[in-house]
């Protein structure tokens, strides 16, 4: 499970989002690193959505057409699930070493139309997309530029399009050994591992409501590590 700490108040958004960067840019371009040292996440989260997707398909409820990868990392997803089911499949990634994993695994693949080098909060949409997946990715934005994104992710969102979204499932520690006794007045804190904003389900979920998302699909994520912080899914499409 990831480490919290909530006293950062005195950071502002930039120095957030240089801390992170650098915090990526000191980690090798492998599975181990991508996932936080939790390699055993890997097996049960890819299983999980090669399941999700191809329920979707087989309902007739997504189309296998187009789809992008936000924040895809070494293109662990990319690699092990959307391949699998989309013609097409666009990339993008702001460390530029994982960037480069990516050209060099996917070279050859006619699949693979584009992989930009962009952070989320700067990402320009070229195209329209049946799928968006954005995992582990919404914790790594501050809260002025959530909305702006999924809201750019909204507008580009071919007809019948989703959104899959997986974030850790974060609940507050109420035990007694809990000296912050202002945690309920916050819905988020900041982890010490790889400083991502860890919020509450809840908040995830007003946000997608007031934002004029329909919550077709939610629940956690299966079969997953006991001692890891459970992950939690949202399929999303517009209302």
């Amino acid at each position: 499970m990831k480490n919290i700490n909530n006293n950062y108040e005195s950071k502002s958004k930039t120095d957030w989002y240089e801390i992170r960067k650098k915090h990526w840019e000191s980690k090798e371009a492998t599975l181990k690193s991508v996932l936080g040292g939790w390699e055993e996440t890997h097996l049960p989260d890819i299983k999980c959505s090669n399941e999700l997707i191809n329920g979707l398909i087989l309902t007739n409820q997504l189309n296998p057409e187009y789809a992008l990868d936000c924040g895809a990392g070494i293109g662990r997803v990319t690699n092990n699930v959307l391949i699998n089911f989309f013609n097409n499949i666009d990339m993008f990634e702001k460390n530029e070493k994982f960037v480069e994993k990516c050209k060099e695994m996917f070279k050859n693949i006619p699949k693979i139309k584009n992989i930009y080098l962009s952070s989320l909060e700067q990402f320009d949409f070229k195209h329209k997309y049946d799928l968006i997946w954005i995992q582990w990715c919404l914790e790594n934005l501050e809260d002025e530029d959530l909305i702006p994104f999924l809201k750019k992710c909204k507008d580009n969102l071919c007809e019948n399009g989703k959104i899959i979204v997986k974030e850790n499932y974060y609940f507050f520690d109420n035990s007694e050994d809990n000296n912050d006794k202002n945690l309920h007045y916050i819905n988020y804190e900041y982890s010490k591992e790889d400083f991502s904003k860890q919020r509450l389900d809840s908040f995830y979920i007003n946000l997608f409501i007031n934002m004029g998302f329909k919550i077709i699909n939610h629940f956690i994520n299966p079969n997953w590590p006991n001692k890891i912080m459970p992950l939690i899914v949202y399929v999303l499409e517009k209302n």
